[in-house]
């Protein structure tokens, strides 16, 4: 079951989320309210997907909780969806640079957060099942050879 972590300031875009999941069958939706709370959140629950706002208030924004949450083992392949109702070129580029997978800007309608939401975590996991095939080696193999010494 895919687990999904909504990091958002604002208690109603986090509701409006958090439903749009759950009406499209997921069940284990989380929630955290700053990019501080959403860090300890993911490192706890390793979720397949975090919708992550940029802007929000406290020790961390989105763009910093994201780079923390690349750098620590059990987050650093969850997919990352940004939020923004900002669409400047440049937010977008930190977002990315700092390992936002896909970008969507406020307001956006309920259908594309989960179709692009999908298409995301279907892509990621295909990545990550990839990292984890095992490639056979050529090794060369030698025969067990017997030699005889003639007296």
């Amino acid at each position: 079951m895919k687990k999904i972590l909504i990091v958002d300031d604002d208690k109603d875009i986090r509701k409006l989320i958090e439903i749009s999941f759950k009406l499209s069958g997921y069940k284990s939706v989380f929630e955290a309210k700053n990019g501080k709370e959403g860090y300890e959140k993911a490192k706890e629950v390793k979720p397949d997907l975090i919708v992550m706002d940029v802007k929000m208030p406290g020790e961390l924004d989105g763009i910093a909780a994201v780079k923390l949450l690349r750098a620590y083992p059990e987050t650093k392949d969850s997919a990352v969806l940004m939020l923004s109702a900002n669409g400047q070129k440049k937010e977008i580029e930190a977002g990315y640079k700092a390992g936002a997978d896909k970008y969507l800007i406020k307001p956006f309608s309920p259908i594309e957060l989960i179709k692009k939401a999908e298409l995301l975590m279907k892509k990621i996991s295909n990545r990550n099942n990839r990292k984890k095939v095992l490639v056979p080696v050529n090794v060369p193999v030698f025969q067990n050879r017997i030699l005889h010494e003639s007296a």
